[in-house]
């Protein structure tokens, strides 16, 4: 039964909305307006009202009708009247229905200045190639940056008034609650972008002005990735690429966070799915989705820890798994477990090189030999900006600095090296791009002893060097010889 509602909402929100109700039915205020209201209007009266809002298009027929004669009439002061025969007599629309289930509705991105803003914001962000997007609310603006090969880079703040609709359309994006602005929430949204869709994944907290927000990009062109396309150097391509055949065994990579770490995974999955395996993975969360694998999102508010998804997966006959991050010695021990009944075990570690790595696993309360009979290589790495090839320019020794002098120690100095002078590109700074520096650590059967030995990181870095393993230093001399980074960079990062 439809129930007469104009009694409900207050003249004030008739007028800050430009609207009227018509009904309530089924525990809905159906509502008239001229154009769609924007996801924080809806949000603001569904909080006022405390039920559902459907929203209608007037048209100049409605004008006419006895409902809208008789609210005028005897629910609103004249100069309310009046706003609405102006609403209405303008609007050409024709009295349909509209949902406000789809917050990316086309109409309403062509007139709402919140969604066209963001739009704008989310597509410069992605054009400028960010990985992350920041808005701190402060108490004068919400500061927005974003991180570009690893750095913040400012930009215009954004003026508290535009500020808050602008959250809170994100978080109803990310399918977040919009009234929660006391704790911490997380989402995701996709945007559409030249025909392209870019993920991203939404993280709130609360602070003392308000509300921040960053936004992850999750970029498939970026981050699916052949192991080809890492600009590895050949030796170190073909040993990776060994490794990956063997049939069982524990791969480990490790690095700071945002060192690549995850890029350089999935990498290797893509090349292991040539084979035909079937391949499960642990992550928390899980940020791309790839076809023919089976992904799990770890939830420890339920129990779906990595060590219990491991347990699980040995029941599910695969032939690689992944656990995004070794956090404890008991989702180490099982990874080693599963990697000696018959898995090749892939998972990551924080650590600074690849010897430090084992070292780690014993302080972690591992037994060596449980260490030696599973590991199969140990791959460190980070990431370093390259020059931008728009302005590269080599210089001769005679203009080297102090510090590239002393970076090269006892060995010959190269004839020139290259820097970037600073262009439109890459926003004057020099660098534009990333590129992963790595050392691979193999094994050997002395290395092995020296772990039954408890040998320190140190002990097992030289002989490993020893053996011929390329060290992230050996790395970083070419990287700068060849003219792909700067010395200033290579020390920022190592």
């Amino acid at each position: 039964m439809n129930v007469p509602c104009w009694s409900l909402v207050p003249e004030n929100l008739v007028q800050e909305y430009a609207l009227f109700p018509l009904e309530v039915h089924e525990g809905k205020i159906i509502i008239a307006c001229s154009r769609p209201l924007s996801p924080e209007a809806l949000a603001s009266l569904h909080f006022c009202l405390g039920c559902s809002i459907e929203q209608r298009l007037l048209s100049s027929e409605t004008t006419t009708s006895e409902t809208t004669k008789d609210f005028l009439e005897k629910n609103c002061s004249l100069k309310t009247s009046m706003q609405l025969e102006v609403m209405m007599e303008n609007s050409s629309s024709p009295f349909c229905f509209m949902s406000n289930e789809d917050p990316l509705e086309k109409k309403q991105e062509q007139e709402d200045p919140i969604v066209l803003h963001l739009k704008m914001l989310l597509d410069e962000a992605i054009e400028e190639n960010a990985s992350d997007i920041h808005l701190e609310s402060s108490a004068k603006d919400c500061r927005l940056r974003y991180r570009i090969d690893g750095f913040l880079v400012e930009k215009k703040s954004i003026p508290l008034p535009l500020a808050g609709p602008l959250l809170s359309r994100l978080k109803l994006l990310a399918h977040l609650d919009i009234t929660e602005c006391r704790l911490s929430q997380d989402g995701r949204l996709t945007h559409s972008w030249k025909n392209y869709t870019v993920d991203f994944r939404l993280s709130s907290l609360p602070t003392q002005f308000g509300e921040s927000l960053v936004l992850r990009l999750l970029d498939r062109r970026k981050m699916i990735r052949s192991l080809g396309s890492l600009e590895l150097s050949a030796q170190l391509e073909r040993s990776l690429g060994y490794l990956l055949k063997k049939p069982h065994g524990l791969l480990l990579v490790t690095g700071p966070i945002g060192a690549g770490k995850t890029t350089t995974l999935y990498a290797c999955l893509q090349e292991l799915q040539e084979y035909k395996l079937k391949i499960i993975t642990a992550e928390d969360p899980v940020e791309y989705e790839i076809e023919g694998m089976l992904q799990v999102p770890i939830e420890e508010s339920i129990g779906r820890t990595f060590e219990r998804m491991i347990r699980s997966f040995l029941r599910h006959d695969p032939d690689v798994i992944m656990i995004g991050e070794t956090r404890d010695e008991e989702t180490a021990r099982r990874a080693m477990e599963a990697s000696l009944t018959g898995h090749l075990v892939l998972t990551t570690l924080h650590t600074s090189d690849a010897p430090e790595a084992i070292s780690r696993l014993m302080n972690m309360g591992l037994d060596p030999f449980l260490i030696t009979t599973t590991l199969e290589g140990v791959l460190a790495q980070r990431l370093v900006r390259k020059i931008c090839s728009c302005c590269s320019r080599a210089y001769s020794c005679d203009e080297y600095s102090k510090e590239e002098i002393t970076f090269f120690h006892d060995d010959p100095l190269p004839k020139q090296l290259y820097t970037g002078s600073g262009c439109k590109r890459c926003h004057g700074t020099g660098y534009y791009g990333r590129v992963a520096m790595m050392e691979l650590l193999l094994p050997s059967d002395q290395l092995r002893l020296l772990i039954h030995q408890r040998a320190s990181s140190h002990q097992l870095r030289e002989q490993a060097h020893r053996e011929g393993m390329i060290s992230l230093q050996a790395e970083a001399k070419r990287y700068v010889i060849e003219g792909i980074t700067t010395v200033a960079e290579i020390r920022r990062v190592l």
